[in-house]
């Protein structure tokens, strides 16, 4: 998945604007304009056919939909950022929704520096993944991206909005997922049932029941 992307970004006909599409749609609370948008070092750009391969893959990619529930997709924005780019510390807009991801693109060997620092629970977090894997993490984080010292680094952000409104039903729901994954590890769900008071006594088929009961709370 992520080579075939990687191939798209890097391809010279591939369009990028100067990095002002996350300013416009992703990004408040900008108070240095010179946050990154205006060095001429960092490019953004979107892809079509990358995009949809993206989603597609977090669609089937259990854990992210443990975490975030997803009810609807930002197209995820490219980013290139290339020797002295960066993006200083901002808060992402609340108004994008829940969670904001970022993918990693390229090979951290092919870049110096780089890293998306966050800053949780009063620690600083640096990632800088290997290609294909990714970060999400709650709007509402300060982050940045440190500044590349050498080569090019690529990587996508995205926002989801979760249909899950209450942060503690969010949290509740991803941990009841992973109790429900391990639970069908030890034991596989191979009972089909046609009596429903067995049906409902069913370990499985509770914990089913709790998570759907979280998301109708939910639902509009």
């Amino acid at each position: 998945m992520c080579d075939y992307i990687e191939k798209f970004v890097k391809e010279p006909n591939m369009e990028w604007i100067d990095g002002i599409l996350s300013l416009r749609t992703g990004v408040s609370d900008i108070k240095d304009n010179d946050y990154g948008s205006k060095t001429k070092k960092v490019f953004e750009g979107y892809h079509e056919e990358s995009k949809n391969i993206i989603l597609n893959f977090l669609n089937n990619d259990l854990e992210f939909q443990y975490l975030t529930c997803p009810k609807i997709y930002s197209a995820p924005i490219f980013s290139k950022i290339i020797k002295d780019g960066y993006y200083k510390c901002h808060l992402d807009n609340e108004f994008m929704g829940h969670y904001s991801t970022t993918l990693f693109l390229n090979d951290p060997s092919e870049y110096e520096g780089g890293e998306l620092q966050l800053l949780i629970d009063d620690e600083l977090i640096n990632y800088k993944l290997q290609k294909g894997w990714g970060v999400t993490y709650s709007t509402g984080t300060p982050h940045q991206v440190k500044k590349v010292t050498s080569g090019k680094r690529y990587a996508c952000v995205l926002w989801t909005i979760s249909y899950i409104n209450d942060i503690m039903d969010r949290e509740l729901y991803y941990e009841i997922s992973k109790t429900e994954e391990s639970i069908q590890k030890i034991i596989p769900d191979v009972n089909i049932y046609d009596n429903l008071f067995e049906f409902q006594n069913d370990p499985q088929s509770r914990l089913a029941n709790v998570k759907k009961s979280i998301i109708r709370r939910h639902l509009k």
